[in-house]
């Protein structure tokens, strides 16, 4: 394997997906969203919205659930495949 090259990038609408929970998690920190619970009806949305968005892209068995992360923060908990390679994990986007 050392002679190949291997390179991987996640499906731009998920790269997307990522960015926008950063964004959510900014406006708990600045106050504009009081609690990450009360994100959650907006976190959602953008799971549904970005999951179609992933399957049209050439995603499979997308799975997108927004969670309260410790802190306060919300968190994403992703699973989906591209053809037999298969992706999961969990983080928190949000400023260190």
């Amino acid at each position: 394997m050392p002679d190949q090259v291997f390179k991987f990038a996640h499906v731009h609408s998920f790269v997307t997906l990522v960015y926008e929970f950063y964004e959510l998690n900014e406006r708990i920190l600045t106050g504009d969203i009081i609690s990450a619970k009360a994100s959650f009806p907006r976190a959602r949305k953008l799971c549904a919205k970005y999951s179609k968005l992933m399957q049209a892209e050439g995603a499979s068995k997308v799975s997108l659930e927004p969670y309260v992360a410790s802190g306060g923060w919300v968190g994403l908990s992703w699973s989906y495949s591209i053809g037999d390679f298969a992706l999961q994990g969990a983080q928190t986007p949000r400023r260190p």
